[in-house]
């Protein structure tokens, strides 16, 4: 009786584990629109002017765009790129962010981010923004944001090094 028990719990266990093993593993930080999109790590950096930028991680099982965000915090929000002109970084805004399985689609700083012009008032370390990203599917994923330190140039608001 012991073995069969013992070979059930067995049994039972390696079924749990592949069970778990074709299941994706979702982040406890992600925030996710059901079946279309995972956003991990968004964060700020603390301002003393009238624009900030917000960055994060995206990840989707499926092939879409990030079309739209928003956020009460600042009049305008938009998509931007940095593109080198001649010896110059320049900032411009994009239609969308491509979002696909084979890889994550990383906002950063010099990089793809998402731009906060005419805040109502500074972002202060320790702030959560609420940010709403639209995507071309139509999901929609509330995020909040937290704001690091002004300078910060990783996620947990570090220097990175």
């Amino acid at each position: 009786m012991k073995k069969h028990c013992f070979t059930f719990m067995f049994i039972f266990v390696l079924l749990g584990q592949a069970h778990a093993m074709d299941k994706k593993e979702v982040a406890p930080d992600a925030q996710t629109a059901e079946g279309h999109a995972s956003v991990y790590k968004p964060w700020s950096r603390a301002t003393n002017g009238r624009s900030g930028a917000i960055f994060l991680t995206l990840n989707s099982p499926t092939n879409l765009a990030l079309v739209k965000a928003t956020s009460p915090v600042s009049k305008t929000v938009e998509l931007h790129t940095h593109t080198k002109v001649g010896n110059v970084m320049k900032m411009r805004a994009v239609k969308k962010f491509d979002v696909t399985p084979a890889k994550a689609t990383v906002l950063k700083p010099g990089g793809d981010h998402i731009m906060l012009i005419g805040l109502h008032k500074p972002l202060k370390e320790g702030d959560n923004i609420p940010l709403e990203l639209t995507f071309d599917n139509g999901a929609i994923i509330n995020v909040s944001v937290p704001v690091r330190k002004a300078g910060a140039a990783t996620p947990c608001g570090c220097s990175g090094k």
